[in-house]
């Protein structure tokens, strides 16, 4: 997943967040902001583990956010997390430093 849709993605958790007042979304937020920042600060890829920590971050916020809104009940927002949730089992983008 390359940056301009972590850039889509961090619109959508914003607008999750704020106009929604949904906290997981803040939380999906700054992960993904860390792990993007750890990945300039290293120059490169991240290790092993450290992908690791942030795909199971990713995975727990995601349980969160499908926990709030579940998929039987109608929702603007399911299809988002339907949309989020498609990164699993993965956990999350590709953590690369692909981006400007």
């Amino acid at each position: 997943m390359h940056g301009l849709c972590n850039a889509h993605h961090l619109r959508e958790l914003t607008y999750v967040f704020e106009e929604m007042g949904q906290v997981w979304a803040q939380w999906l937020i700054d992960v993904l902001l860390a792990a993007h920042q750890e990945v300039a600060t290293a120059g490169g890829p991240l290790t092993a583990g450290r992908i690791a920590h942030y795909r199971s971050a990713h995975a727990r916020i995601l349980a969160v956010g499908e926990a709030a809104n579940p998929r039987e009940r109608f929702s603007p927002l399911n299809s988002y997390i339907r949309i989020v949730s498609r990164l699993s089992p993965v956990g999350m983008p590709r953590i690369t430093s692909n981006v400007p």
